[in-house]
């Protein structure tokens, strides 16, 4: 169980990793190729915006093996933005790179202490650019860890930045002067989909009726392209499914860019406890980025609380049933998201307990529809 929670937690935070191999649906809409890893990149520069380069961080410890490709974004004409972009990227990877390192040290001390010989987890970033013009500047990380079991998990994470103000777009901020823009993108999808319906999870397929607020995504000199994390619409050998559509799909084109206002961010929150008689293996969503710090923080606390007012409940429960197989050994908690428009997100939240026997007794699904702008939460049991 430990293992699988570790696993669930780990594709939770770094919302995953970019497989070796990934579909790729643009050279021949009838066929599916399998793209090989990319490589890093030199230099590359536009005249009349940004210059990127690459920083190299490579080491070794009994803890972790570390590869880190990190681009530095340069800006001539708009330091201030420059500035701005670096501090996202860099954070983005040094929160990457101390989460795994922590797993590491913790599971490999516990090696240790039993006899094992520790064995270091693999940390490598790669960036990719895809399109550097018109002030626009679209970066991917490839962030990849091996944790031990049979491969590794890739999670790819796009910036899409305006480098007039440093700061991220979402979907709407390119192509939004285009009506009905978001239609387009799920037909083009769906119809893609559809040619090889077999090498995705028809669950998962079947709930795809609209594109996520959020939608990660990237932008090349010809598409906009649609990707998924690994497991969320396919299998693991699928990769990281990419759904190529051309920019010509889109009557007016990219916007002229000017990003005042960032989307808000969900970052997860992993909280562990274990002893002899009660373990805690917790995930749950954390909004950051809003403008509203006060509705900020009340949906952050309310969310948090959901969480630990369970945790209450079980143990308040295991009480009495100290000998029974109705003893709730193990908790965890995991969660997926989905931002139904600018101003309203909804979380997926799990609460699952485990017997000792290991064997699941208690699992509920609940919804929570919050919205943005008021603060106000939704709840119902799913």
């Amino acid at each position: 169980m430990r293992k699988v929670i570790f696993l669930i937690l780990v594709l939770l935070l770094t919302t995953n990793f970019h497989g070796a191999f990934a579909i790729d649906t643009h050279s021949d809409p009838d066929s599916v190729e399998i793209s090989l890893p990319r490589m890093v990149n030199n230099i590359l520069k536009d005249e009349e915006g940004a210059t990127i380069e690459n920083e190299e961080k490579v080491y070794s410890n009994k803890y972790v093996s570390v590869n880190i490709n990190k681009p530095i974004v340069k800006i001539a004409k708009n330091k201030e933005a420059e500035g701005i972009i670096n501090n996202k990227i860099s954070k983005r990877i040094n929160d990457f790179e101390e989460y795994i390192t922590k797993l590491s040290i913790r599971d490999n001390e516990y090696n240790i202490k039993v006899g094992l010989e520790p064995k270091p987890y693999v940390i490598n970033v790669n960036n990719n650019v895809t399109y550097n013009k018109n002030n626009i500047l679209s970066i991917t990380l490839n962030l990849y860890s091996y944790t031990g079991g049979a491969h590794g998990s890739s999670v790819d994470e796009t910036f899409n930045f305006d480098i007039n103000t440093g700061n991220r777009g979402v979907i709407e901020d390119f192509l939004g002067n285009n009506r009905n823009y978001n239609k387009i993108i799920l037909d083009n999808v769906k119809a893609t989909i559809n040619k090889n319906p077999e090498l995705y999870f028809k669950e998962a397929v079947d709930k795809l009726n609209v594109i996520p607020y959020n939608q990660k995504f990237f932008l090349t000199d010809k598409d906009l392209v649609i990707y998924f994390d690994e497991y969320e619409i396919a299998p693991y050998v699928a990769g990281i499914p990419k759904f190529y559509i051309p920019l010509s799909k889109f009557p007016k084109g990219l916007n002229k860019v000017n990003i005042q206002v960032e989307a808000p961010i969900i970052k997860t929150i992993n909280y562990e406890d274990s002893s002899e008689e009660f373990n805690q293996y917790l995930s749950y969503p954390k909004i950051e980025n809003m403008i509203n710090k006060g509705i900020e923080m009340k949906i952050n606390n309310y969310i948090k609380d959901e969480v630990f007012n369970f945790i209450k409940d079980i143990k308040s429960l295991n009480s009495q049933n100290k000998d029974s197989d109705k003893y709730v050994k193990g908790v965890t908690t995991y969660y997926k998201s989905l931002f139904k428009d600018k101003n309203t997100i909804i979380f997926y939240i799990t609460y699952s307990g485990n017997n000792r026997r290991d064997e699941n007794i208690l699992l509920i699904n609940k919804i929570y529809e919050v919205d943005l702008q008021s603060g106000e939460i939704k709840v119902k049991n799913q």
